[in-house]
């Protein structure tokens, strides 16, 4: 049979790098224009019947950023809140943290103990180790796990940029408002079967120098060690083993806007740790079943460490340390049936450990007293998924994708508190699917229908809440179920050799929310401290999680790029997003006033490859309707202020093997930050980087 284009591209793509110079452009210049994350095949962005972005190892050069943070400020659709300096979590259609799934090489590091916010997630994967970022928005609940938001695939590098057999780089890049100095090192190499990377990178920031009038902001200095290596083995032309190792530390930062809340006199939120090591096995070759295998197995560990001291115990340090180990392991085969059907199905499954410790220490007597950290210690939670994808053509006018995913949650784990046996033990189970339209009516337009549902599993940081508030006491709900989402897209497309773009409107419809609510402890709903069966006057009332929440999130994202001559492109993207909780009938507190962003890109044509660019982004203000209701210090009672940001950028290649980028950032010094934001972005700054490859 012969095979459709789809498979000779992936074995290209294999392939390409270990073929001899001069026979074929390298994978990475291949791959460019493509997208993987969609359908689990190579195609264009135009071709996808999702809104997609991919930012390229090119974009990624002559972006500022320090960290994958700074990278995604500029993408549409995304909005990165910074709790804290070093990274940040993304915010896609009004979801974040938990709700958006962060993959690196299609492997998820999302573990069970992701919560909904404050967590530093974007700074646990080492900016110099990206070939390419893939990004997904909406939900992708059939080949991917618990996504509502959308999905950022982090693509790593697997080998030597070109054709080279050994080699390697020595970068650069300086920031002056943060005095931030970023260093990675990697060396490369390729043979006629194998080729490998390995490298390192340390970044140290002070305290960012903010705009305006802020000026410098206490305790937002860190710093970050991390490392990365990969293999690939090619077996013969259609199988290949694939192997890689990362870790990241990020070390000395704090939580600040706990201290500033006035909460807090100490708030150490690190070390914060990843370490993720993957197996990989490709084969391309016919089976008759299927004309593509892949497996992958994969291990993720995280560690989050915690040292605070709070006002109402000033003497007390209480010191903490949550450990995830994530084991993993998917299967997954695809097969071309005639010229215009693929069909794709696969297993994946997951199980966690989590260790949570935490003891308090007499800061006047040196006393140290075991207490308990933020979840259930030695709890255990496992996954498992199955599912179906088909993408088939009716005809030349029409291309429709549809899929079904059944998935199942199982917690475990037992402690004992003083409010008695608590118990995390909980199973959810449930089907998600999608079906994708997309109508050609011209080789340049693609138009767009969606639908798609998707669920998400309460996971370990929900299960074993238990914290004392200020109003009430919070305990675990092992009844807790899954939050369910109906989502519907309509987009359109439009791709020419001067000009293109999308536009796609989004509705998401949420329900079984979890929301803290009024519950019951051993069938009280209230803390029955000397086991009279009555409330007395002192006695706190118990609250649980609940899936009693509703929301609806509807939004529009566009963006586009026009070629106006060969050496001149202009860019640009616009964001908007509304939310309402439809339970409680008031507008959601975390949705990002309108936002985007425009840019001017000139490329030379010359031996040094000049080039230069200016950035205009823009945020809308968004002041709240009932300040009285809201509590969240972040994004205080007045809302989110606009702001209008300019930079500029440019480079060359000085001599072959050096270049050099310098940028300044923010040249109106403006005071501005992403909603939901307790840090300041950077004032005006001058940023350096260069490269050295030898």
């Amino acid at each position: 049979m012969r095979k459709p284009l789809h498979v000779f591209v992936l074995i290209l793509l294999a392939c390409a790098p270990l073929l001899r110079a001069g026979d074929t452009p390298t994978a990475r210049e291949l791959s460019e224009g493509l997208i993987y994350s969609v359908d689990r095949v190579p195609e264009r962005t135009f071709d996808t019947a999702r809104a997609v972005e991919v930012i390229t190892i090119s974009d990624l050069w002559r972006k500022s950023g320090m960290s994958l943070s700074d990278v995604l400020q500029h993408e549409v659709g995304i909005s990165v809140i910074n709790v804290d300096a070093p990274g940040g979590l993304p915010a896609v259609r009004g979801l974040n943290g938990k709700q958006v799934m962060l993959l690196i090489d299609g492997v998820k590091v999302n573990n069970t103990t992701w919560r909904g916010s404050g967590k530093d997630y974007l700074g646990l994967v080492d900016l110099a180790q990206i070939e390419r970022i893939e990004i997904v928005r909406g939900v992708v609940s059939v080949l991917g796990t618990e996504s509502l938001g959308g999905v950022i695939n982090v693509i790593t590098k697997k080998g030597p940029p070109g054709t080279e057999t050994f080699g390697g780089s020595i970068g650069t890049r300086y920031a002056t408002s943060e005095h931030a100095f970023r260093t990675p090192v990697e060396i490369y190499g390729q043979s006629d079967k194998l080729r490998w990377t390995a490298g390192a990178n340390y970044l140290k920031s002070d305290n960012v120098e903010a705009g305006g009038s802020v000026g410098e902001q206490a305790h937002t200095s860190y710093n970050t060690k991390a490392l990365h290596g990969s293999l690939q083995y090619l077996l013969s032309a259609d199988k290949t083993v694939s192997a890689s190792v990362q870790s990241a530390d990020e070390e000395d930062f704090w939580r600040a806007w706990q201290v500033a809340d006035g909460s807090h006199v100490q708030y150490l939120d690190g070390p914060a740790k990843l370490k993720l090591a993957t197996l990989s096995y490709q084969d391309l070759t016919d089976h008759g079943f299927a004309d593509s295998i892949r497996a992958t197995a994969y291990f993720n560990r995280q560690n989050d460490g915690r040292a605070e001291i709070r006002v109402a115990t000033p003497g007390i340090q209480n010191l903490a340390n949550e450990n995830d180990k994530l084991l993993g392991l998917n299967l997954e085969l695809g097969t071309f049936l005639g010229q215009s059907n693929h069909v794709l199905y696969g297993i994946d499954a997951t199980d966690e450990t989590v260790h949570s410790n935490a003891r308090d220490l007499n800061l006047a007597t040196g006393a140290s007293t075991a207490v308990r950290g933020r979840y259930t210690d030695g709890a255990k939670y496992s996954t498992l998924g199955i599912y179906l994808q088909d993408r088939w053509n009716l005809g030349r006018w029409l291309t429709t994708t549809a899929g079904v995913r059944w998935g199942r949650f199982r917690s475990s784990g037992h402690e004992s508190s003083s409010l008695g046996v608590i118990s995390v033990d909980a199973r959810n189970s449930d089907f998600t699917g999608s079906l994708n339209l997309v109508f050609h009516p011209t080789d340049q337009i693609n138009l767009i229908a969606n639908a798609m549902r998707g669920f998400r599993a309460p996971n370990i940081d929900e299960l074993s809440r238990l914290s004392v508030r200020s109003v009430g006491i919070d305990v675990p709900n092992p009844s807790a179920a899954a939050e369910h989402v109906n989502s519907y897209e309509l987009g359109a497309k439009y791709e020419s050799t001067r000009i293109g773009g999308s536009f796609f409107y989004y509705r998401n419809n949420l329900t079984d929310l979890l929301v803290r609510q009024p519950g019951t402890l051993n069938g009280l709903p209230f803390l029955d401290s000397n086991g009279n069966g009555k409330k007395d006057g002192k006695e706190a009332d118990i609250f649980q999680l609940q899936n009693v929440g509703s929301a609806r999130i509807t939004g529009y994202e566009g963006d586009f790029h026009a070629r106006m001559t060969n050496a001149v492109t202009l860019t640009g993207n616009l964001t908007k997003t509304t939310g309402n909780d439809t339970l409680a009938d008031q507008p959601l507190d975390r949705i990002p006033p309108l936002y985007g962003n425009l840019t001017l890109t000139v490329l030379g044509s010359s031996a040094r490859r000049l080039w230069g660019a200016a950035l205009f982004d823009f945020a809308g203000s968004q002041h709240r309707l009932s300040p009285a209701d809201i509590t969240d210090f972040r994004i205080g009672p007045g809302g989110t202020y606009g702001y209008r940001v300019l930079s500029v950028r440019g480079g060359a290649t000085l001599v072959d093997r050096i270049r050099l980028m310098v940028g300044i950032d923010n040249l109106t010094d403006a005071a501005y930050k992403s909603h939901d934001s307790w840090v300041y972005r950077p004032g005006r700054q001058l940023v350096v980087a260069t490269e050295y490859r030898f």
